[in-house]
């Protein structure tokens, strides 16, 4: 029936899923059990989603990365302001706080390079606590 080729890229692309899905459950708890403010939970959610890449060169095919991004870009999508679909967008309020598009990717893109590192050191700071200057 099925390939091994296939079957292991098929496995890939469903641990992909799960994976994804065990953190937008966590991040959306994280705020509530750790005290963190919801930004805090978004950098958390976007930094676990980050490890991804790290998974496709055992893909042997450039079309099951594809297939594990596309439901999410498009859920994305259809909880956003900008969704054609405003009933999906209300049914999934938690998740559509999440993506808060102002603050998103793109905005991002058109900062300065200064407020970019300002925040990354902000959001360092959340991890490290203490800052290098602060250490002797």
């Amino acid at each position: 029936m099925f390939s091994k080729e296939v079957f292991v890229n098929v496995l890939l692309m469903l641990l992909c899923h799960v994976y994804i899905l065990f953190i937008i459950f966590v991040s959306s708890r994280i705020d509530k059990l750790l005290h963190i403010s919801q930004k805090a939970s978004r950098k958390f959610l976007h930094a676990m989603i980050g490890n991804l890449p790290f998974l496709i060169p055992f893909f042997t095919s450039n079309f099951y990365p594809v297939l594990v991004a596309a439901p999410f870009i498009l859920v994305t999508f259809f909880v956003s302001p900008y969704s054609p679909l405003k009933n999906i967008s209300k049914g999934l309020k938690g998740l559509a706080d999440m993506t808060l598009i102002g603050n998103g990717t793109i905005t991002n893109a058109n900062k300065p390079t200064k407020d970019i590192e300002k925040e990354i050191r902000k959001s360092l700071s959340f991890w490290f606590p203490s800052s290098p200057e602060n250490s002797a």
